[in-house]
């Protein structure tokens, strides 16, 4: 399939040099520019292409709208990581002064340890991990915070859904700041196991 796409193999290309720290990938057939942006934006790329590529004169030559998209996409990025990045701070300093533990990943964090730049990860929103028996505190923390679950739930239901499953998603509206709250990394029951619960 890969073959079949010129734009998927130019597209891996590019990543992979960058992956290594080699700078340009210039096209080496004609390529369709729509499909391209397609592509690295579908694998949430298109930042890092463009960081990729940012200085090439075949690529500003042969795909200048291209390019300026990529730019701006690249420039929203940072913006969103940059506001994820500061929320991501206050929620880890407020957790600490109640003294949870949490650990953060995907998201910005991921972003600065790969790249050493905030920019070139496209990024949803904040990932923390606490200790299940630290959950009610830190959504307590959450909603000090000024953010609300986006699927309110009754106290049965929390409780079902935290013997169930192992991450809520939580928003702060003000700022459009999501936060994945995790107490597991996978689902503790199989779905076979759904058709039994209460």
């Amino acid at each position: 399939m890969t073959a079949d796409c010129p734009e998927l193999v130019w597209l891996l290309d590019c990543l992979r040099r960058a992956c290594r720290g080699q700078l340009g990938c210039p096209p080496r057939s004609p390529l369709d520019s729509h499909k391209l942006f397609t592509l690295a934006n579908r694998h949430g790329v298109a930042p890092l292409l463009y960081w990729q590529l940012r200085d090439s004169e075949t690529v500003a030559s042969e795909l200048p709208e291209w390019r300026s998209q990529l730019e701006a996409q690249f420039q929203a990025s940072l913006r969103r990581n940059f506001l994820l990045s500061s929320a991501l701070v206050k929620l880890l300093d407020a957790l600490r002064q109640q003294a949870i533990a949490a650990i953060t990943f995907k998201g910005p964090a991921l972003a600065a340890q790969l790249y050493g730049n905030l920019g070139l990860r496209q990024v949803s929103d904040i990932d923390i991990l606490v200790a299940p028996a630290d959950l009610a505190a830190a959504q307590a923390v959450l909603a000090m915070l000024g953010y609300e679950p986006l699927e309110p739930l009754t106290a049965p239901q929390a409780e079902l859904r935290q013997r169930t499953n192992y991450e809520r998603a939580w928003l702060q509206p003000q700022r459009g700041v999501n936060v994945d709250l995790h107490w597991g990394l996978a689902r503790p029951i199989s779905p076979n196991q759904w058709r039994s619960l209460p």
